[in-house]
């Protein structure tokens, strides 16, 4: 199972590690994430491990349909969850 890596930028009050997979039978992305608060020095390995094991659990944040998968399209939308999860946390 391929995993893409998405880690928000450090301009921000805390930062959130976004993990996420393409079914290509479905055609889905589903994204799965977490969240450093703003007392937490934020470690990328911490948050690719509590992501992935949010993933593999499928505790999804997100799942996003698209017809096929790159690279790009995964950034921008986990950019799109991350800034979400910066300003609304995680629920």
């Amino acid at each position: 199972m391929k995993i893409y890596r998405y880690y928000s930028d450090h301009n921000y009050p805390v930062r959130v590690s976004i993990a996420g997979h393409y079914d290509e039978t479905a055609k889905r992305l589903n994204l799965a994430a977490a969240r450093c608060s703003e007392e937490d020095r934020f470690v990328r390995k911490v948050g690719r491990e509590l992501a992935e094991k949010r993933l593999s659990e499928n505790k999804i944040i997100a799942s996003v349909y698209l017809p096929s998968m790159n690279a790009k399209d995964f950034i921008f939308i986990a950019q799109f969850f991350a800034v979400r999860i910066i300003i609304e946390g995680l629920k």
